[in-house]
Parts: structure tokens; C-alpha cells; sequence
């Protein structure tokens, strides 16, 4: 009985050691709380670490890239330094004076063209005349041709235009020669005309001559150079125009009436 009893307490004893040593119900879940977090903890590290490595590499590519763009300007700014070509600055040619030709002459008269600039005194106005071998006379252009009688002779005033497109016009006044009748294919009664005189420039030539009065509003040119200032003085090469150059006018004929 007695070791019945003892055998009883015992195996209660021992019951109530194994009772003691077993852990509570609540401190296993904060141990597998724990194991969570620090499972958690190491996969943030991990992701972070590979996030890392992911940026540098990705900086890495950038600055690899960057310095063969470097490389490839400054490869192509090479190119063109080489092909560049020097300025040079062109030369510029010296002026030479063109040589002074003589007036065209034949037999001692001289050689005018087709058409001639001419200079009527003292005004200086210089219109374009055509040269006629089959006129008799020469003839200037001239409108609103009024007579009136001066110390018993016959004058007139009329007005000579100043350019070749009579955009402006000048009044002039001169004594009549004489009165002439020129014959026209378009009129069989003629035209009466004064006949004045004019100094005149035609290239080197400085002369006096007697022109007739008209309306020449209708041809093309203002003035009509005949054979009475040809002739003797000048040949017509009709295959020339505006050869001869007209000098500068002198101050005396500027100033002469």
C-alpha cells in the first residue's frame, strides 16, 4: 500500500514538472509574429539591394552613353576642321583708266550715228536728235509758237521741251530768219514754218545753224539734224547710235544769251 501511494505521487509530480515547462499559448504567437517580421524584413532588404544595383547600372548606361555622344561630336568637329577651307579675301583688280580714243573721222568730217545726243545753248538741255541725210533742214520741236514783232522784225516765242519725253518745258525766244514752206507726203498745201537759230553740241562740234519751228509731238525724236549742218562737217554711219560723247558745257555758253 505503502508503495502504491508512493508510485501515485510520483507520477503526479511528474505531471505537474511537464505542466510547468510547457510554453504558454500566447508567447507562441509573438515568436511566430517575429519570425514573420524578420522574414519580411529581409525580403525589404533584399528588393532595396536589387533596386539599388538596378539604378546603378541604369547611371553606368548613361555616362556610357554620354561619353560616345562626346566622342561623336568631337569626331565630327574634327571632319570639318579638315575640310574646312581658309578665306581667303579676293583680290580686288585696280581701275585702270580706259584709254581716250579720237573722234571717228573719214576724209577730215566726222563719223556721227544713226542718233546723236545734242545740246542746245545757253539752256544746256540736251535732247536726242535723228540724223536724216534725206532732210533738208534741221527741225526742233517746239509748241506754242507765237509771233510778235521786236524793233521791226519778226520774233517768236515758243516753248522747247527739256527732255526726250517732254515732261517739262523751257520758253525761248528768237529772231526769225526767214519763213519756210516744208512739204509733207500728209499735207499737199504744207506747213509754214519760222527758221531761228540755235547754238548747238554734237560730240566735239560746237557750231551755229538754223533750225525750222514744229510741233514734233508726234515723232519720236525732238530734234532733226539735215544735211545743212552736215554738210561738209560730218558722214552718217547708220549703223552706229549715240557714238559721240558730249564734253561738259563752258561757263561762257552757260552764260551767253
Amino acid at each position: 500500500m505503502r508503495k502504491a501511494l508512493l508510485l501515485l505521487g510520483g507520477t503526479l509530480l511528474l505531471q505537474a514538472c511537464a505542466q510547468t515547462q510547457a510554453p504558454a499559448p500566447a508567447e507562441k504567437d509573438i515568436n511566430h509574429l517575429q519570425v514573420q517580421l524578420d522574414t519580411l524584413h529581409d525580403q525589404q532588404n533584399q528588393h532595396l539591394a536589387t533596386l539599388e544595383a538596378k539604378q546603378a547600372q541604369a547611371q553606368q548606361q548613361i555616362l556610357s552613353a554620354q561619353a560616345a555622344q562626346q566622342a561623336t561630336l568631337a569626331a565630327i568637329a574634327a571632319k570639318l576642321n579638315e575640310k574646312q577651307q581658309p578665306v581667303v579675301c579676293p583680290q580686288t583688280p585696280q581701275l585702270q583708266c580706259p584709254e581716250t580714243k579720237p573722234m571717228p573721222v573719214k576724209d577730215d568730217k566726222l563719223v556721227v550715228g544713226a542718233l546723236e545726243k545734242v545740246r542746245l545753248h545757253p539752256s544746256d538741255v540736251v535732247l536726242t536728235a535723228r540724223i536724216d541725210t534725206g532732210a533738208t533742214s534741221a527741225s526742233l520741236d517746239a509748241r506754242d509758237i507765237q509771233k510778235f514783232e521786236r524793233d521791226g522784225a519778226d520774233w517768236v516765242r515758243f516753248k522747247v521741251p527739256t527732255d526726250d519725253k517732254g515732261s517739262d518745258y523751257m520758253e525761248v525766244e528768237r529772231k526769225v530768219l526767214r519763213w519756210v514752206r516744208i512739204i509733207q507726203s500728209s499735207s499737199e498745201d504744207g506747213e509754214r514754218r519760222p527758221v531761228v537759230e540755235f547754238k548747238f553740241d554734237i560730240g566735239p562740234i560746237s557750231q551755229k545753224a538754223e533750225f525750222n519751228l514744229s510741233d514734233r509731238s508726234h515723232l519720236e525724236f525732238p530734234v532733226l539734224i539735215g544735211r545743212n549742218i552736215l554738210k561738209d562737217v560730218m558722214v552718217v554711219d547708220v549703223g552706229k547710235e549715240y557714238s559721240l560723247k558730249l564734253p561738259p558745257m563752258k561757263a561762257e555758253d552757260k552764260d551767253a544769251k
